[in-house]
């Protein structure tokens, strides 16, 4: 009995619904990893002082941003602290001897003031982190140009401890944002498509950082090559060549000529055989320009196209023009599928 209730008391303290709401998400999302003793870090949404005691609790170590979840943190203290130099910073220790906790609250100066809550590590002095800066060495009157010179932070353990996981976040971010750079050239508004391709460009990033990890410095292609290969292969790819596909429209007739066409002309999917852009570009003056290369299709022969058999590569009238060659290449060559 008295188990039961024990279970039952854990099962409402894991659902508590109080309290902010980033600490109920963090909560929700560490509880699988609960009284492991490992190290977690959470930028300003799920930073505060609850959540740091709350983790405690959990057998968790934490360390955060404080920005605007600032209740029970000393904020006003803090803030009113001279700290001239970049690299300065102050903090204060709060001990809480019923739960044996120590809650470490302190602001770094870098460019501008940071606070930090954590119930781990301390302000003993850590690595500085050095970054390569353009700086006026010489007088300006000289009118020499500005050199680059190596700019070395001071900062505490732990500020050190937070930015060397969140570094690792802030790299993925800029290797799908920048690098892989999906969801800007897909542009679209609907947001079920943006979480999708969010998702998509998380599973290629993770692919190539984990290509990376295993090859180290065997690997020889770089994130951007890793990109354009990954997309190649993928619109080539071969991996349902020789399987027997299922007929989504039975039987071709008028309306519906092939099951790949449905009964407006496009093309009903990536699958098996379909049309796909050339990947040739077309050259103006002896020199590859970015508009693709057109080809005269071989079925009607009255007209050019950019557009060709998946499996054959070669060039086919689109099924929006209303012209059947595709459609009569599928039947001739493709119809086994």
């Amino acid at each position: 009995m008295k188990g039961q209730l024990d279970n039952e008391r854990m099962q409402r303290e894991d659902s508590d619904d109080t309290g902010l709401h980033g600490t109920r998400v963090l909560k929700e999302l560490v509880k699988p990893w609960k009284d492991s003793g490992r190290l977690v870090v959470g930028d300003s949404y799920f930073a505060s002082v609850p959540a740091c005691i709350d983790l405690y609790k959990w057998g968790l170590r934490f360390i955060g941003v404080v920005k605007t979840a600032t209740k029970q943190f000393p904020q006003a203290y803090l803030s009113r602290v001279e700290l001239p130099t970049r690299g300065d910073y102050k903090g204060v220790v709060n001990i809480d001897d019923t739960i044996n906790l120590k809650l470490l609250a302190f602001v770094w100066v870098d460019k501008d003031r940071r606070y930090f809550i954590s119930n781990c590590s301390n302000l003993s002095p850590g690595i500085p982190y050095s970054r390569m800066r353009w700086r006026q060495v010489q007088e300006v009157e000289s009118n020499i140009e500005p050199d680059r010179v190596e700019v070395e932070i001071t900062q505490p353990k732990c500020a050190e401890l937070y930015y060397e996981t969140c570094a690792m976040i802030d790299r993925h971010n800029r290797s799908r944002q920048d690098n892989l750079q999906i969801e800007r050239k897909y542009g679209n508004k609907e947001w079920h498509m943006r979480v999708n391709l969010s998702i998509v460009s998380i599973i290629v990033v993770d692919t190539w950082n984990f290509k990376h990890g295993v090859l180290g410095e065997q690997c020889e292609e770089t994130e951007n090559d890793f990109y354009t290969l990954l997309a190649d292969e993928m619109i080539t790819n071969t991996l349902d060549e020789g399987r027997r596909m299922r007929n989504r429209y039975g039987s071709p007739t008028n309306e519906s000529p092939t099951r790949l066409i449905g009964t407006d002309g496009r093309i009903n999917s990536g699958i098996g055989v379909h049309l796909t852009p050339t990947r040739k570009r077309r050259k103006m003056g002896g020199e590859v320009t970015k508009f693709l290369s057109q080809d005269w299709c071989p079925e009607c022969k009255d007209y050019k196209t950019t557009y060709v058999c998946s499996i054959c590569n070669i060039p086919f009238c689109h099924t929006k023009t209303g012209r059947m060659c595709f459609s009569n290449h599928i039947d001739e060559v493709h119809n086994n599928l």
